[in-house]
């Protein structure tokens, strides 16, 4: 028996090409590794001069600032021949360094652009995998792949197929979802070896009868189309184990999807899987049944778009979404493209993708935490006068908060935390008087200019390029009306760069359970209403200019809740003239002070 080991090793080689040698005896004629054939290579080649304005610098292994053949992309190979090529742009990939400077995100487009015309030499080629990049056409010559087993175009711009994809006969997976496909050429009923064919979220309006050629079809993805219907040659797909067609405009399936199984009418024996909801089956003679359903299907489909909305209204995808808010959300959408590429779709402002956001047709809900938004928040963000949530933490939102997010009457929760956001709070905080959660920690609030080149996060005050302060465009301090938030239960402006002082008033916010203001700049004593505060579990006031004597009605939390407890360190906050803090306080909950001698 031979050495599995080295059985092992010689297969791992085969896979994977090595980098081309600096001794010129090593080479073919085409100065590619002895062995490796010329016309692969040289296609190689061609798709790498197309496509010149990238340059994946993560490709470049032997760091010579040039791309070679054998370095473009992941590649098979076997008795010379290129079997399978992956030049998928990678969504993980858009987190990449500068190469000469690892501390700096590249911002460079890495997707290809172009296919190039000779792709059709690769003759031996099995896989090609190009999704993610920005192809928006097939060369005629992809006909010429005929091993081709797996072609994955997902996510590109095609708008169109070329005929000749029909002369892949030997192709078992086909992927085209997330194009901008308007239809499919009739030599798709050609490829008879078709296992699963992925085509949803296209622009699709109809399918060839071909279609029903594929007998051997498996998985048939047709969601998030435009379908108006479905051929009746469908039916002749009886090995299928999954259909989706849901979100088209689809209002009948054909007769033909029912087949005779001794004496019984069923649907595909196989099926296991048949998604139909978001299209037009509707009860239009109020019977308490679906239309354009054939009796053979007993599955429950709800969710159908069968509303009929007022003109003030967009029917989106059967829901009536009032069209004011709609906008709201859909153009705060368009500000941030880089969201995209987090999950962040366009069908987020839809009803019936996120129907908790929606009631009786107007917004109540906003939800990206963590999605990549850079824009600035909309100026018209308070017309969604229906909003009770605003939730963007953990994003990178610029400029200020802008005022009329008062006139949200209606807000419980509003997050802002974690962004870019400077300037003043809102003067007009106090209007928001069913706020339950008011987060707008870490940001630069209290800065109207910060340099992020000297601290990328945001934290560092003397970054502050020009404080609210020194300027008459905004204002560092609290707002006078925020204590008027008596149902307030989560206050955190902690790690920002306000000033000023604490509201004498602040007792009257008497359902705060956390009240953060740590690591500001905030001065002047700690008021003594703030042992009406019953309620409070965590008080953070570290890391200010804290003066004074630390006021002894501190003392009446500490007795009613016993899961109290206070952070006060690094402030200038004194004992009493008889050199004792209030008893109640640990010394840990004190930490050190700055108080003159």
């Amino acid at each position: 028996m031979k050495n599995p080991y080295l059985l092992l090793l010689l297969f791992l080689l085969s896979c994977t090409p090595p980098l081309p040698e600096e001794d010129d005896s090593q080479l073919s004629e085409c100065n590619a590794p002895y062995g490796y054939d010329c016309g692969d290579i040289a296609v190689l080649k061609s798709f790498i001069e197309i496509n010149s304005q990238i340059f994946r610098h993560y490709l470049d292994y032997n760091k010579n600032d040039v791309i070679e053949p054998l370095e473009f992309g992941y590649q098979v190979w076997d008795k010379g021949r290129l079997i399978r090529l992956d030049l998928s742009y990678s969504l993980y990939e858009n987190i990449i360094m500068k190469p000469d400077n690892p501390a700096e995100l590249d911002l460079t487009n890495y997707r290809l652009t172009k296919i190039p015309s000779n792709i059709g030499e690769l003759t031996e080629l099995e896989g090609l995998f190009l999704h993610n990049n920005e192809l928006d056409s097939i060369p005629q010559s992809v006909g010429n792949l005929t091993q081709l087993k797996i072609l994955d175009l997902e996510s590109n711009l095609l708008t169109e197929l070329p005929d000749e994809i029909g002369k892949l006969l030997n192709l078992e997976r086909l992927v085209l979802g997330y194009n901008q496909l308007i239809s499919l050429p009739a030599s798709i009923g050609n490829l008879t070896s078709l296992e699963k064919l992925w085509l949803q979220h296209n622009q699709l309006g109809s399918l060839p009868e071909s279609l029903g050629n594929l007998i051997k079809l498996e998985w048939l993805y047709l969601n998030n189309n435009l379908l108006t219907e479905l051929p009746d040659e469908i039916g002749n797909l009886v090995n299928l184990k999954l259909l989706n067609i849901e979100n088209n405009m689809i209002s009948s399936i054909p007769e033909s999807m029912c087949i005779e199984v001794f004496n019984n009418i069923t649907m595909y024996e196989g099926l296991e899987t048949f998604s139909i909801g978001g299209n037009k089956f509707c009860d239009n003679d109020d019977d308490g049944a679906l239309e354009g359903i054939p009796a053979c299907i007993e599955e429950d489909y709800d969710n159908q778009n069968c509303a009929n909305c007022q003109p003030w209204e967009f029917n989106i995808e059967g829901y009536c979404a009032d069209s004011s808010d709609y906008n709201i959300l859909q153009n705060f959408l368009d500000l941030n493209p880089m969201s995209m590429e987090e999950g962040l779709i366009p069908m987020h402002a839809y009803g019936a993708d996120n129907p908790h956001w929606w009631d009786e047709g107007r917004l109540i809900e906003i939800s990206f935490p963590h999605k990549q938004l850079t824009s600035n928040i909309p100026e018209n963000i308070g017309d969604l006068e229906k909003l009770e949530i605003l939730r963007l933490t953990g994003n990178e939102l610029k400029g200020e908060i802008p005022n009329n997010i008062t006139n949200l009457n209606n807000l419980s929760i509003l997050k802002l935390n974690s962004n870019d956001l400077n300037g003043s709070i809102p003067d007009d905080i106090g209007n928001l008087i069913n706020l339950d959660t008011l987060c707008l920690n870490n940001n630069t609030l209290g800065c109207y200019e910060y340099d992020y080149e000297c601290d990328p996060f945001g934290r560092q005050p003397n970054c502050c390029i020009e404080h609210c302060n020194h300027t008459d465009m905004c204002n560092a301090e609290f707002p006078e009306g925020i204590t008027n938030l008596d149902g307030l239960q989560y206050l955190k402006l902690n790690h920002n760069m306000l000033s000023g002082i604490i509201p004498y008033n602040i007792g009257d916010m008497y359902n705060l359970k956390y009240l953060h203001l740590d690591n500001n700049f905030i001065f002047g004593e700690i008021p003594s209403s703030i042992g009406n505060l019953t309620k409070l579990r965590r008080l953070y006031l570290l890391n200010n200019d804290l003066e004074g004597e630390v006021t002894d009605s501190i003392c009446t939390i500490y007795s009613i809740n016993e899961n109290f407890r206070s952070y006060l360190h690094n402030n200038n906050l004194c004992p009493d003239t008889s050199g004792y803090y209030p008893a109640c306080i640990p010394e840990s909950h004190l930490g050190p002070q700055s108080c003159p001698p």
